[in-house]
């Protein structure tokens, strides 16, 4: 746990670059999955408390119901409550609802229709508006605020704590909290995960389109053979053995000067932009879908489109190194 926390104390990004770098250079002696298994599942890749203390911001929210449930569900004093309507069931008079409502800061909840009918139930049945508030505290008594402790006692199993990036993404996602509200908490949930999807589904395919580009013509087509269609699968499953290993074999020099120090620097710049997201498998299209733009869309704010405009220009990168190298020196 005290690596853990001395690597995430690290200035800001190094950790990622630092776990890319080593990731990448070990990848073609197999020991990757070690530091894999070690920053996703162990307290190295971090530590999630339930009794970390968060601060969340409630959005507005609507809510139907009668005016008595709607008291109830706000966290209203009910004896307050009581003592508006003093036992009886509705405050006629437009001078008296008006009062009523101001106290129990409803003025801007009820509309003027329930007001002009000079009639105010506490049975009233209307679309209320609950106004947004900020919660300070720790997890645990957050969702005891939300009656929602079952879910918590479903991701912190005995009141343990959650260890490893890859676990603590899941987490959060499974408490559906935005993943901003754990930054203040040293978490960035996904830094050991995130640099994937860049280099899998935009720089491995530039690094294969250089490789064909630079082939001689009458060779293309096996060039495309052996490194266009491992590129689209890396692209799309994040399987990248068969691009990366032929790379390592041929031209060693290209892959530790070349690749290694420009995928830890994606692994940087996508932890400096604040991404968060995670996977399962990999980092391909498709745990970029289910992991990155579906939890996005549902608010958790993983910031997917991090991976297009790190991508993008890194692909260039990597493509215009790779085509020049192999071209002049190979």
């Amino acid at each position: 746990m005290a690596l853990g926390n001395g690597i995430g104390n690290a200035p800001s990004g190094l950790d990622s670059f630092s776990y890319g770098f080593v990731e990448k250079a070990t990848m073609p002696f197999g020991f990757h999955n070690l530091l894999n298994a070690l920053f996703f599942w162990t307290p190295v890749g971090g530590t999630l408390s339930p009794d970390s203390v968060i601060t969340y911001i409630f959005k507005d929210q609507q809510f139907t119901g009668t005016l008595k449930e709607y008291f109830i569900a706000t966290g209203g004093n009910m004896d307050f409550f009581n003592t508006i309507f003093k036992g009886i069931e509705t405050i006629t008079g437009d001078s008296n609802i008006a009062i009523a409502l101001q106290k129990l800061n409803l003025a801007e909840n009820i509309t003027n229709k329930y007001i002009n009918n000079e009639i105010l139930s506490s049975h009233l049945k209307a679309t209320f508006t609950i106004s947004g508030e900020t919660f300070t505290g720790t997890l645990k008594e957050y969702f005891k605020k939300t009656a929602n402790m079952g879910l918590f006692n479903s991701v912190f199993k005995d009141g343990e704590s959650v260890f490893g990036d890859q676990n603590i993404w899941l987490a959060i996602q499974k408490l559906k909290l935005p993943f901003n509200v754990f930054s203040n908490l040293g978490i960035n949930a996904g830094k050991y995960m995130f640099g994937r999807f860049p280099i899998m589904m935009f720089c491995l395919p530039a690094i294969a389109g250089a490789i064909i580009l630079a082939t001689k013509r009458g060779n293309r087509l096996g060039s495309f053979y052996k490194f266009g269609i491992p590129a689209i699968i890396a692209a799309t499953t994040g399987v990248t053995e068969a691009i990366e290993l032929p790379i390592f074999f041929a031209a060693p020099g290209l892959y530790f000067i070349i690749y290694v120090p420009l995928t830890a620097l994606v692994w940087l710049a996508t932890n400096l932009l604040g991404a968060n997201l995670g996977s399962t498998f990999s980092g391909g299209f498709v745990d970029f879908l289910m992991y990155g733009i579906i939890p996005d869309a549902f608010g958790m704010g993983t910031k997917s489109w991090v991976a297009v405009a790190i991508g993008l220009p890194f692909g260039a990168i990597f493509w215009s190194n790779i085509f020049w190298i192999i071209l002049y020196w190979y």
